[in-house]
């Protein structure tokens, strides 16, 4: 019997980046503990701080609204 386990992993992976892209934030996860953010930029402190914001919100969301299934 296979291991669900992985499914669900990248299930909520799904859920995280559909909510980050409503939040406008671009990003991919290249493995799924690892989070990358485009373009890579020079950025500021406060553009950090506003981008964490909207990652914690996007992942709030995933957490509490998981994608309806097709």
């Amino acid at each position: 019997m296979r291991d669900p386990l992985p499914s669900l992993r990248l299930m909520k992976a799904v859920e995280r980046h559909h909510h980050a892209l409503q939040e406008g934030l671009l990003r991919n996860a290249p493995q799924l503990c690892c989070q990358r953010f485009t373009p890579a930029l020079t950025v500021s402190r406060a553009n950090v701080d506003e981008m964490l914001k909207r990652l914690s919100r996007a992942f709030a969301l995933a957490k509490s609204k998981p994608l309806e299934s097709a």
